[in-house]
C-alpha cells in the first residue's frame, strides 16, 4: 500500500528535509518513523543553512499484477505458424525463429523479440529436411541444426556452414558450455560443437529415456557456483503410457566438480495432474 509507506530518506551535509503536501503549498518535516503518502508522486524539498533548497519529485512504482503470475499479450495471428504440425522455436541475436513443418517441408520463420506480429519467412536454401526443426537449438549468437548426421550453423537461419560431421540421430540443447544429444539409449555431450561426443551417466535404465516429442531446457543454476540446471521431457511409447517422460541434471563446470548423473523423475502415484503425453511437447529453450 503506498499510501502508508515508511521510508528512509537521507540528507548531505545536514540539510533540512520537508515533504510538500499533495494539494498545497505546505510542508512539513520529514520523520523517519510517521508513514507517508505516496500513491501519487510526491515532492520533497532539502533545505541549507542559507534557506535555499532543492526539489525532488519522488515515484513510487507498484507492482500491478497478481504476484507468481506473468500476464500474456496476443499478437496478431499468422496463418502460416497456424499452418505447422510441428514447429519449435529458439532466440537469437534478438530475433525469434521458428522451425517447423507443414507435413511435406520445412519453414522457417523470423520476428524481432520486441514485436511478434510482423513475421519474415527465411527461404530453406540448404535444403533442409521437414523433419529437421526437431534437431535446431541457439547457443551465444550462433543456431546449429542437425541434417542427416551433419552439424550446420548459421547465424541467420538463412546461410549455413557445415560444422561436424556426426552418427547421432537427435540432437537435444544447449547449455552454458557444452551441446547435448541422443543416440539410441544415451545422452551423448559434446564441449567442442559436437566435433566429439561422450556418453554421459545415467542413473536408471535406459529404457526409460523418451523415444519421441522431446525437447531439452538448460537454466544457469543460481544456487549453486558455475552450474546449469538441465531438464529432458519427451513420450516413451511403451505400454500405452500416458505420462511424459521427465530427467533431469545438475550440470557443473568447476574443476573440483563431480560428475553428476541424469536422474529419472518418475511420476508419482498421488499426485492428480501429472504432465502427460502430447504431440508438440515443448520445454522452454535456452
Amino acid at each position: 500500500d503506498a499510501s502508508m509507506a515508511v521510508v528512509s530518506i537521507s540528507s548531505k551535509n545536514s540539510g533540512t528535509i520537508v515533504l510538500k503536501y499533495i494539494n498545497s503549498d505546505t510542508l512539513t518535516y520529514y520523520s523517519s518513523t510517521d508513514s507517508l503518502d505516496f500513491s501519487v508522486p510526491r515532492e520533497l524539498r532539502v533545505y541549507n543553512t542559507n534557506g535555499d533548497y532543492a526539489a525532488y519529485t519522488v515515484n513510487v512504482n507498484v507492482h500491478q499484477e497478481e504476484a507468481d503470475s506473468f500476464m500474456w499479450s496476443r499478437k496478431a495471428d499468422n496463418q502460416v505458424l497456424a499452418s505447422l504440425e510441428g514447429m519449435k522455436a529458439v532466440c537469437n541475436a534478438g530475433k525469434i525463429y521458428v522451425f517447423g513443418t507443414d507435413g511435406n517441408a520445412l519453414k522457417i520463420d523470423m520476428t524481432s523479440m520486441t514485436d511478434g506480429n510482423s513475421w519474415q519467412e527465411i527461404s530453406n536454401s540448404a535444403n533442409l529436411p521437414a523433419e529437421a526443426y526437431n534437431h535446431v537449438m541457439a547457443h551465444d549468437g550462433t543456431i546449429y541444426i542437425l541434417n542427416q548426421g551433419t552439424i550446420l550453423t548459421s547465424t541467420d537461419a538463412q546461410n549455413w556452414t557445415e560444422l561436424a560431421k556426426t552418427n547421432l540421430p537427435q540432437l537435444l540443447g544447449y547449455s552454458s558450455s557444452t551441446m547435448y544429444g541422443m543416440n539410441g539409449n544415451a545422452i551423448m555431450s559434446s564441449t567442442d560443437n559436437g566435433v566429439s561426443w561422450s556418453e554421459d551417466l545415467l542413473d536408471t535404465d535406459a529404457s526409460y529415456l523418451p523415444t519421441s516429442n522431446i525437447s531439452f531446457m538448460a537454466r544457469t543454476d543460481e544456487s549453486v557456483d558455475n552450474a546449469d540446471r538441465l531438464v529432458l521431457v519427451g513420450n516413451r511409447i511403451a505400454n500405452n503410457e500416458t505420462t511424459a517422460v521427465v530427467w533431469g541434471k545438475l550440470a557443473e563446470y568447476s574443476s573440483s566438480a563431480d560428475s553428476d548423473p541424469w536422474m529419472y523423475y518418475p511420476p508419482v502415484k498421488d499426485i492428480t495432474y501429472k504432465l502427460p503425453t502430447a504431440t508438440k511437447l515443448v520445454a522452454l529453450n535456452r
